[in-house]
């Protein structure tokens, strides 16, 4: 005769499931913010402010745009708390 099914694998399944389905919601959530920051820099590219800081205005280097490229504060605004 086989064996009763294990009531805690029954747990440890449904457990696994909503952790797997909390993950999924997750990663919908960082995808759907991604493409906000990349329309928004489309946007800006449009309008001509692409690459400038939202918050001094001031261009923001190169070489950050390159690495971050929907940054939207220079490093001195990102790095200061807002005034």
């Amino acid at each position: 005769r086989a064996p009763a099914p294990d009531r805690a694998l029954g747990r440890l399944t449904r457990t696994d499931s909503k952790q797997m389905q909390q993950m999924a919601l997750e990663i919908k959530r960082r995808k759907s913010e991604q493409l906000q920051r990349v329309e928004s820099a489309m946007e800006r590219l449009r309008a001509g402010s692409y690459g400038d800081c939202c918050r001094c205005g001031k261009p923001i280097p190169q070489e950050r745009m390159e690495v971050f490229p929907d940054a939207v504060l220079c490093v001195g605004c990102a790095s200061s708390p807002r005034r």
